[in-house]
């Protein structure tokens, strides 16, 4: 269980939306990393619960990666 923002909210603060978007796109970027990877332990939570599937999903490097962390 989780409460409260997984991340700093103001590390996208002063930015324009294409900023914002750019940067949760962006792996490479601080942002984009830390959003994908929390992104990548919820799907990887989600994909526990329905036992894999979608597989296009739940066996994507990112998902397989992250479901290594999960308890």
């Amino acid at each position: 269980m989780q409460s409260g923002s997984p991340f700093q909210p103001s590390a996208l603060k002063g930015l324009y939306w294409q900023q914002v978007a750019y940067n949760i796109a962006n792996p490479k970027s601080k942002p984009g990393h830390t959003i994908i990877g929390i992104t990548n332990l919820y799907i990887a939570a989600v994909c526990r619960v329905t036992k894999g599937q979608p597989k296009a999903v739940c066996q994507a490097p990112g998902v397989e990666s992250a479901a290594a962390s999960l308890l």
